[in-house]
């Protein structure tokens, strides 16, 4: 019995995070938002949580014309009436942050899937064909906050 649970362990923790990930509309305190998802179809966008250092503080944000969490705070999932939610992690910062050209669109749908990298903002950026065009602003959590191949 032993054997088994070990090489449930080991297979668990080679597969990396996708064996800990879940889609939901908003992640738990223990999980870090790594990405979001909607087709075109669906009303709302779901977000990929893995398992990570719990939160700090949380605020809501409006989002009806983009959003910008500020600071050390980034994307945790979304609220109804067109919120999002920012948190922070204690003893964590955001690091390498940049804002890439590459546009989404909600009329078209999406899926930014960003592995251990979280959205600190989302910057709209219409265009004539597609108001509801946009970009994300992708950091880095300092310290790394889960990585299962992280070694010391």
């Amino acid at each position: 019995m032993d054997l088994l649970l070990a090489l449930i362990s080991l297979v668990m923790t080679s597969s990396g995070l996708e064996a800990f990930e879940t889609h939901r509309r908003i992640c738990h305190s223990n999980e870090v938002d790594v990405g979001i998802r909607k087709a075109s179809w669906e009303p709302v966008a779901i977000h990929t949580c893995v398992l990570g250092p719990r939160t700090h503080e949380c605020f809501a944000i409006v989002g009806t014309d983009g959003f910008n969490c500020t600071g050390d705070f980034h994307l945790q999932g979304g609220l109804p009436h067109q919120r999002s939610m920012c948190c922070n992690r204690l003893n964590h910062q955001l690091v390498g942050c940049t804002l890439p050209l590459r546009s989404f669109s909600f009329q078209r749908g999406f899926d930014i899937q960003l592995g251990t990298k979280v959205i600190r903002s989302i910057k709209p950026s219409p265009t004539q064909n597609d108001i509801t065009a946009f970009r994300v602003e992708i950091c880095s959590l300092f310290p790394p906050a889960y990585d299962p191949f992280l070694k010391k």
